[in-house]
């Protein structure tokens, strides 16, 4: 009777195991692909503003000039 409950156990326990290293991997490459198109859409947000401010900078200076 002992011997059928850890085999029952080793059945429950290997797959379960395995499915949460799964979901711990998936986790952790949403986690670095999520941080890369963040870092990605900052620098494209930040030089999308510095371009306004260059565009806005000129114009002041043709018509300073």
């Amino acid at each position: 009777m002992v011997k059928k409950q850890a085999k029952t156990r080793k059945r429950v326990i290997i797959p379960v195991a395995f499915i949460s290293v799964v979901f711990l991997a998936a986790g952790a490459g949403l986690g670095l692909w999520l941080g890369r198109e963040t870092k990605r859409m900052v620098a494209d947000r930040f030089n999308q503003e510095q371009l306004t401010i260059a565009q806005n900078v000129a114009r002041l200076i043709e018509r300073c000039l």
